[in-house]
């Protein structure tokens, strides 16, 4: 079952990097899965270790990935945070690099992600992993700008 879950998740967050990089929508859906980075423009903490923080703006850059149209996954998605705090935020004016509007929830390490309609897409549903990047020293308990982002997205006409 745990597979399963991990299995979808990935579908879902390939489904939103669609979003980011595939041409005119087709009769059926594409799913797309890449990876890539995401830095904000103020550090988040988790909660009680930090304050919540409204009006942080992010950039999510996927640089690798294919979707199953034979498409490269990649491109960018920028905002502002609604607020939050590592595991705990949420944006609802963000834009892909293709003009998508772009809206996610986290819970946790994952980024739950939706594109409204425009420029040949229907909508997206998406599903990403963001992990502070310790390799550079990024921690929730100290202050983390800078995140690892691996997901699906699944655009749909």
């Amino acid at each position: 079952m745990k597979r399963l879950i991990g299995l979808l998740a990935g579908l879902l967050a390939l489904g939103g990097l669609a979003v980011i990089g595939a041409g005119p929508a087709s009769a059926h859906a594409e799913a797309c899965v890449g990876q890539g980075t995401a830095t904000l423009t103020a550090p988040l903490f988790y909660p009680g270790v930090g304050n919540p923080v409204p009006g942080v703006g992010w950039n999510i850059t996927i640089g690798t990935g294919v979707c199953t149209g034979g498409n490269s996954a990649n491109g960018h998605l920028t905002g502002v945070l609604g607020g939050g705090v590592c595991g705990q935020s949420y944006s609802t004016d963000g834009v892909s690099s293709t003009g998508h509007i772009i809206a996610y929830t986290s819970a946790g390490s994952m980024l739950i992600i939706g594109a409204s309609p425009g420029n040949g897409v229907g909508t997206a549903v998406g599903l990403a992993n963001a992990v502070p990047d310790a390799l550079n020293g990024e921690s929730c308990t100290t202050g983390a700008d800078h995140f690892l982002v691996t997901g699906v997205l699944i655009g749909l006409p």
